[in-house]
């Protein structure tokens, strides 16, 4: 089933981001690796990272949460705010980005 992980980032700690940036992205490397990836990439204001856009496939909520929650940009106090949706794909396309 497929979750959207949308996380709002705390203000001005770009620096958090940075320095939690290689965990974070290997622990969605392992889920693109199992086919469970469908998007992930940073928000932004104008030129300022604000937060995280994720859908990614999870046999449930709990699961969901879970994973979220063990994320590094979680643990270290990047995120002010975390929400995780069920998503359905209704329109998809290739773009090739």
């Amino acid at each position: 089933m497929w979750f959207a992980i949308w996380a709002v980032d705390q203000a001005d700690k770009l620096d958090l981001r940075l320095a939690h940036r290689q965990e974070h992205r290997l622990r969605l490397q392992q889920l693109m690796d199992q086919g469970r990836v469908f998007c992930a990439g940073p928000l932004s204001d104008e030129d300022v990272l604000s937060g995280s856009l994720m859908v990614l496939d999870f046999p449930d909520f709990a699961s969901a949460e879970n994973w979220a929650n063990q994320d590094p940009y979680y643990i270290h106090g990047l995120y002010q705010r975390l929400e995780i949706k069920p998503w359905q794909p209704v329109f998809t396309s290739n773009i090739g980005i």
